[in-house]
């Protein structure tokens, strides 16, 4: 199956596709168990994300038929994801977006702030597992800010859970939950055999490397031995 040429020229091109011009091509995907189905300029998933270009304007059977099946992700998930494609931001009570939606991603006033922390990892999650580089920089972005705002609570163990099953231990998300739980995290009120062992580790190591500075700056310093 030849590759659409519209398609190929916009994911190169350093503007955005135009999506406004006649008679543009959608792409369906098709999302969760419950096959929720999302009409998407395919201009746009092609753009931004090489996953979608490939399946749908490569020599894969999606491109035929345009539609592309992600079984086991979150529609909500998904919803995020379309939303920033139409309107490069988040959900935003600032822009009137859609009373429910904004529900969906965390209102600014939910206690600790979780819902919009659970939101922002998954999707960075997402953006791992189809290439949406800039999407997935965003995300890191707004949650490093989003945790450090007075009354916000540091990521659940499930939280820490499901970024731990999906990505590296090295990934930028899964050191910075080691550093978020060292820095601002209560053991007090936290069962530690719910946490990946991985993280745990992380943990550790980096109290150990907190005590090691402490200690070496209260040490005296001695003069050269001649």
């Amino acid at each position: 199956m030849a590759s659409n040429p519209v398609a190929t020229q916009n994911l190169k091109s350093p503007t955005l596709p135009r999506i406004s011009r006649p008679n543009a091509p959608f792409a369906t995907v098709v999302v969760g168990p419950e096959k929720i189905s999302f009409i998407v300029h395919l201009d746009l998933l092609v753009y931004y994300s090489p996953f979608f270009r490939a399946a749908l304007v490569g020599n894969f059977k999606e491109a035929a038929t345009k539609t592309v099946l992600l079984p086991t992700e979150k529609p909500e998930t998904f919803e995020f994801f379309v939303h920033w494609l139409y309107n490069s931001r988040f959900p935003d009570p600032k822009h009137h977006d859609d009373t429910l939606l904004i529900e969906k991603w965390g209102l600014p006033d939910q206690e600790g702030g979780y819902k919009k922390t659970e939101n922002l990892i998954k999707l960075y999650v997402f953006c791992g597992k189809y290439q949406i580089d800039r999407l997935g920089l965003k995300c890191l972005q707004i949650l490093f800010i989003h945790v450090e705002q007075p009354g916000t609570w540091v990521p659940s163990s499930e939280m820490v859970q499901h970024a731990y099953e999906n990505l590296d231990s090295r990934d930028t998300l899964c050191r910075w939950m080691v550093h978020a739980q060292c820095q601002w995290g209560d053991w007090g009120h936290t069962d530690t055999w719910a946490w990946p062992e991985k993280f745990l580790t992380g943990v550790l190591e980096k109290y150990a490397m907190l005590a090691k500075m402490r200690q070496e700056e209260r040490s005296p310093v001695l003069p050269p031995f001649y």
